[in-house]
């Protein structure tokens, strides 16, 4: 099975477009809350992205990756 994972979280701007682009394909409209991903700033330009791998499906994270646009999430195999 393949997931979602963050390949540099240095370069991350904090957009939140995975968030919504994730809560948009749960059919939960444009909402930060209903999300498996979050966004959080730990301090100046700086952003900790996580991902609730347990709720996290292929194809969801399919969906999301590509929309970053800084290119840091990418679907790889859950044993990678």
């Amino acid at each position: 099975m393949k997931t979602l994972k963050v390949t540099d979280e240095k370069l991350c701007i904090g957009c939140q477009l995975c968030v919504l682009a994730c809560s948009r394909k749960l059919g939960k409209g444009v909402s930060i809350q209903e999300s498996y991903i979050r966004v959080t700033p730990i301090g100046d330009n700086h952003y900790k992205v996580l991902i609730d791998q347990g709720k996290m499906t292929e194809e969801l994270a399919l969906y999301i990756a590509p929309v970053c646009p800084v290119n840091i999430l990418e679907v790889t195999s859950d044993n990678a």
